[in-house]
């Protein structure tokens, strides 16, 4: 089984991450939540798109 990274991270308008220092970049392990992390890491990126600006999901694994 795959264990994967999900990364929930906020973008400037040129598509460069923020700083962590300067936004809440959140991640979330498959190992973590039961060997499925996507459910939690996707209610994240609702979340935070919902308070705007740009965020992307990414899945590492």
């Amino acid at each position: 089984m795959t264990n994967n990274l999900y990364i929930v991270q906020e973008y400037d308008n040129n598509g460069m991450p923020f700083d962590e220092a300067l936004s809440e970049t959140e991640y979330f392990d498959d190992a973590d939540f039961g060997g499925d992390a996507e459910a939690a890491a996707v209610a994240a990126w609702e979340a935070a798109a919902a308070r705007g600006g740009i965020w992307k999901l990414l899945k590492i694994g």
